[in-house]
Order: structure tokens, then sequence, then C-alpha cells
């Protein structure tokens, strides 16, 4: 019981001194701990810190004196002192520090801020006046001529987006009073889009949704330049946070209910509605459709391709000629003889040469050979006419 009361003290001890740390705020976050404006003196505050992706805001403990805006600029107001808190809102980090405002016997009286478009009003005419009111010369000068430049009549005239400061000062000679302007040039969104917004949100949990604008290169507007309201606010809560990618609207359910949510920004608004659940409501699965079967068509097999078988080659047996007859050569007709009668000569006539009967093949049947010639009959002898009978002895 003792030990756990002694913690007790021991964490309300380092609570408190977190609180009184000042200007060191938090162990990664810091501001220096005190300056000194005069009326009408612009001047930027810039945290210090190791920590990267902070979504910054900035408040003034007494706006009337000073006020600070989106970028850490504040605006010396009137006589008085208050205190600047910077915080990041996704962690517990924190810093302040205070300013001291002091007034004097002139001021001037220009606008604080300006904003030009370069897709809208590039210029802007500063008319300043000094009061109380007595015959002097105003001066002009730029902190950036890249940003936005002024001429020596005060007229301002935007060139890139970004921002500077315009100071004005005035002088009679022996007397002499400043006054600052922040300066924005941006690119006005010309819409303005809620992505993705969900229908459902459980109570106790958060949904973020993304704020986007067109043209793609348009100024993101300062948090504090766009509205959000919830038609039903005991049903949910809405904040719009700054971070590096753009603007982003965090929705948590606080009561079962239907709610509106609307963003607004200038002219532009964007709604959405949301049911707030007690529970998350699960889907009913459709029902799985049986797929449809697929018929299998068959390929048929290709046909075998038939190699053509080669035609034998008949190759003809030339069929050998018959050989030629030899000529029969005839007899010579013998004259003939008158002393003494001689006996006829018979030439015997020669054979005729036998013809080769050729051998048979599988393939082609010789045609039967020519059939031989019967040798010539033998001329008879000449039979003696009565005139060469010789006559008898």
């Amino acid at each position: 019981m003792i030990r756990t009361k002694l913690w007790s003290v021991v964490v309300l001890l380092f609570a408190v001194t977190l609180m009184l740390s000042g200007c060191a705020g938090g162990s990664k976050l810091s501001l220096e701990p005190t300056f000194s404006l005069q009326q009408g003196q612009i001047y930027q505050l810039i945290p210090k810190t190791k920590e990267d992706n902070l979504s910054l805001k900035w408040s003034s403990s007494e706006p009337n004196v000073a006020t600070v805006d989106f970028e850490g600029y504040v605006t010396a107001i009137s006589d008085g002192e208050t205190e600047i808190s910077v915080w990041d809102t996704g962690s517990a980090l924190f810093a302040k520090c205070t300013v001291t405002v002091t007034g004097s016997d002139l001021t001037i009286a220009v606008p604080a801020s300006l904003t030009l478009a370069l897709n809208g009003t590039t210029t802007s005419q500063l008319t300043p006046a000094v009061q109380p009111e007595q015959e002097g010369d105003f001066t002009f000068t730029t902190s950036d001529e890249s940003i936005a430049t002024v001429d020596e009549t005060g007229l301002v005239t935007g060139l890139q987006t970004g921002s500077c400061i315009i100071t004005t000062q005035w002088t009679d000679g022996t007397q002499t009073a400043t006054a600052q302007t922040k300066i924005n040039v941006v690119i006005e969104p010309e819409s303005m889009e809620l992505e993705d917004t969900p229908d459902e949100l459980v109570v106790g949990e958060t949904e973020t949704v993304d704020l986007t604008f067109t043209p793609e290169d348009a100024t993101i507007p300062a948090v504090e330049d766009i509205s959000v309201s919830l038609d039903k606010p005991e049903l949910a809560k809405a904040e719009l946070k700054a971070t590096d990618d753009g603007l982003q609207l965090a929705v948590t359910g606080q009561k079962e209910g239907s709610v509106t949510v609307t963003v607004t920004y200038k002219e532009l608004k964007e709604t959405f509605t949301i049911d707030v659940v007690a529970t998350a409501t699960t889907p009913t699965p459709a029902p799985t459709k049986a797929p449809t079967p697929v018929p299998v068509v068959e390929t048929p097999a290709p046909a075998p391709e038939v190699t053509p078988v080669p035609e034998p080659v008949v190759e003809q047996t030339p069929v050998p000629e018959a050989p030629t007859e030899p000529p029969v050569t005839e007899a010579p007709t013998p004259e003939p003889v008158v002393e003494p009668t001689p006996e006829p000569v018979v030439e015997s006539t020669p054979e005729p040469t036998p013809v080769p009967t050729p051998e048979p093949t599988s393939e082609v049947t010789p045609a039967p050979p020519e059939p031989t010639p019967a040798p010539p009959e033998q001329a008879p002898a000449p039979e003696p006419t009565p005139e060469e009978v010789p006559p008898a002895v």
C-alpha cells in the first residue's frame, strides 16, 4: 500500500515537472523562452525537434494581445503579455513560450495577412494609415522577393507559392512606426473530395478519411480555414489533422445512430453519412455459385502419316533380238561343158547358224524365237538339150 502511494507521488511530481517546464516543453519539442514585439510586428516561431511527421497545432492564451497562425507566425496586436503554445496532435510532445507586446504612441493600420492566388487574384494594394493621423512618408519592403514583391505605392504582387512578410514603415523625420503583413501566395483549390468514406463505424473506433483538392498543385488550406460539422455531435466526433501527405479527417464513434459529417472550405463543401453501430456488421457471404463445367473437347489424335511405299521398279529384261538369218547363197549355174560332159557339181549349202535360246527371267517372259527357216531346196541339174547330146560312137 505504501509502495503504491509512493509511486503515485512520483508520477504526480513528474507530471508537474513537465507542466512547469515552460519553453523547454516536451523532451523533444522546444521553443525559445521569451521575446518581445511592438504593435503591428510579426514574428515566426520555429519549434526545435528531431521528430518527423508531426501534426502541430498552435494557440495563444490572449489573442487580443497577439495571435498565432498554423505556421507559427505571431502577430502583435496590443500591449500586454500572452503565452504561445504548440503541441503535436499525435503524441504528448508540447512546448510554450511567453510573448510581450509593447505599445507605441504611433500605430500603423495594415492587414495582418493577405492571400494572393496564382490562379486568381495575384495583386493587392496596401493602404496604410498612421494613428494618430499626421503627415509622414511610408516605405514598403518584402522579406522574400521570389515569393512576392511590393512597389513604392504598396502594390503587392504574388510570384510563386509560399509565405513572406511585407513591412510597412512610417516616419515624419523624428518619429517612426512599423507594421507588418503576412503574404500567402497560393494556388486556390477548385474542388475538394473526401476519399473512401466509410459506411459504418463501430462505437469507440476511429476511421480516417483523406481530404484532397484539385488541381494537384493546389495549396492545401490551413486546418483553421476548414470547418467540420456533424448534424448529431452526440453520436460521433470529428477532427481534421494536417499530415505530411495532406489533410486527414478522423471520425470516432460514440453512440449508435446515423450521423452526417460536413466539411466546408470557402465555397467548397463535401458531406457523407456514416452509421455508428455497437459491433461490426459481418456481411453475409454471397452463395458460391457452382462453376459451370466446361465441356472437354477431345482433340482427335492426328492420323499417322503414311509413308508411301515406293512401288518396286520392275526392270524389264531386254528381249534379245533374233539373229539375222544368214543370206542363202544360190549355187551358181554352171555353164555347160561340151567336151567331156562334166559331172554336175553340186555345192553344199552351209547349214544355218543355230539361234541361241535366251534364258527365261522371273519378270518378263521373252517372246518365242522366230522359227528357223528350212534350208533352201537344191536346184536340180539342168537337162541337156538335144543339141548338146554327143553323138553315139
